[in-house]
């Protein structure tokens, strides 16, 4: 966790930023996608999100980039909160690949984050999935002390888990599009 206020630079355009090494053999391939400041009705949203996008080999992104394409070796999404509640939130992906597969995907992976393939019928794993993970987390002694700061910053009084535990059975599909 970072305790500073530094917002992430808003651009007007998209910027690629390539860097060539004739002798690597792989390539990284990251988005940063900005958003907007924190908003605590939103975290059952992003957590169900998160799983559907991102959540592992059954994670939409792994699915079209890794199983069904073969373009890359490793693939992570991730909408995250911001540790200030006035800094805007960002997605954040990475796509680990071949370098002869970089260009598609790089393809692939900037379709899937503006058009996401909806399938409802996930609904059930990803409720599933989002509540066993979110029970079994729990930050180590060395951490808690920043998770609970981060907590009162954003507002929280209460763990915002017990919450969200809540909201899972009655969001739908919808929602995590809508996200």
């Amino acid at each position: 966790l970072m305790p500073y206020k530094t917002p992430l630079v808003k651009r007007e355009e998209n910027e690629i930023h390539v860097i060539d090494n004739k002798k690597l053999l792989q390539s990284s391939i990251f988005y940063i996608i900005n958003s907007t400041p924190f908003n605590q009705n939103q975290l059952a949203n992003k957590n169900l999100f998160n799983i559907y996008f991102s959540g592992g080999f059954s994670g939409i992104l792994t699915q079209e980039i890794r199983e069904y394409r073969s373009l890359a070796y490793a693939s992570s999404a991730k909408y995250k909160f911001n540790f200030h509640p006035e800094v805007n939130n960002y997605m954040f992906t990475y796509i680990g690949c071949q370098a002869d597969k970089t260009n598609d995907a790089v393809s692939v992976a900037f379709d899937l984050l503006k058009n996401m393939p909806e399938k409802p019928d996930r609904m059930d794993m990803v409720r599933s999935k989002v509540v066993l993970s979110q029970n079994s987390e729990f930050p180590n002694f060395r951490d808690l002390s920043e998770q609970v700061e981060a907590l009162q910053i954003k507002g929280y009084d209460s763990d915002p888990r017990e919450k969200a535990n809540e909201l899972y059975p009655n969001l739908e599909f919808t929602d995590i599009v809508s996200f």
